[in-house]
């Protein structure tokens, strides 16, 4: 209830004809950068640096984690997608090495440059499921994400094509 500090991230939810307060929080300091709903209705906020699980009401806080962030390998979410069972994903950009990523990553190397585009799934419960680098020796970077109904995700960027960036041919 109280203002974090000079820029904050904050949650409120509206009743669904627009008229009244559900909730509203502050979250952290700094910036959000996406916000999603499952079909619960609790809400996802992630920013630099954080995923934040809300539950419906706002009464509680479900989960709160790390996402590469300011400070954490130098990146920051742009993207999240949230599934029926309350899986999160999230896309965004990260400039090192230094990302969780486990056996059976699409990329699991740091392409290069000064970004990279990465894609991370979160369980219902907020641990990470698995993490992945998209990109290029030279840099790339995600600017939409989005997730089929079967749990596949779409990412769109851009990168400098080399051999390192994994691609069909």
């Amino acid at each position: 209830t109280t203002l974090p500090s000079g820029e904050s991230v904050f949650a409120t939810k509206l009743n669904p004809q627009g008229s009244g307060l559900v909730y509203s929080t502050f979250l952290y300091s700094g910036g959000g950068v996406a916000v999603n709903i499952d079909a619960q209705g609790t809400a996802f906020v992630v920013g630099g640096g954080f995923l934040t699980r809300l539950s419906a009401d706002g009464s509680s806080l479900i989960y709160s984690t790390s996402v590469p962030g300011p400070g954490s390998a130098g990146g920051s979410p742009l993207g999240l997608g949230v599934d029926s069972v309350g899986n999160a994903t999230i896309a965004g950009l990260v400039s090192g090495a230094g990302l969780p990523v486990g056996v059976g990553a699409f990329q699991p190397v740091f392409g290069g440059g000064d970004d990279d585009a990465y894609v991370a799934r979160f369980t219902p419960n907020g641990e990470l499921f698995g993490s992945t680098y998209l990109g290029g020796s030279q840099g790339g970077g995600v600017v939409g994400m989005a997730l089929g109904p079967n749990g596949s995700v779409v990412v769109a960027g851009d990168t400098t094509v080399t051999s390192i960036f994994p691609s069909l041919t």
